[in-house]
């Protein structure tokens, strides 16, 4: 079973810094084994999704996606913007991103796209 949780302080795993580097990361864990992790960081008005490691599992990766981004919502802020490389390792879900990669509605993807993939949803 794969638990979704933010990185904790006392937590080490290489190539993930702390939250003093600027970046926040959700991880995966199988147990006490990494398994994927999603680094992003926070701004005024949006989350800026950066890097995404799954393991080449899609469900994976589209539960990380999910986990950042109800932690954004709950925190205050609506708007993602999607690095390439995430936005291109995420086009199978057929996310209703901009042509900049901008999600501009987490709080209407999260309820309304619960399979963007198979309902053809655009938002």
């Amino acid at each position: 079973m794969v638990f979704l949780r933010p990185l904790k302080a006392d937590d080490h795993f290489p190539g993930l810094t702390g939250p003093e580097s600027g970046f926040l990361y959700y991880v995966a864990l199988e147990g006490e084994r990494l398994a994927g992790f999603c680094r992003y960081r926070r701004k005024a008005e949006e989350i800026e999704l950066l890097e995404l490691s799954d393991g080449g599992d899609l469900e994976l990766a589209d539960g990380l996606l999910r986990a950042v981004l109800a932690a954004a919502v709950d925190s205050g802020v609506d708007r993602a913007a999607l690095s390439e490389e995430v936005a291109a390792r995420l086009a199978p879900l057929k996310l209703p991103l901009s042509s900049e990669n901008i999600l501009k509605s987490i709080e209407q993807f999260l309820y309304f796209c619960k399979n963007c993939e198979k309902s053809k949803r655009v938002l």
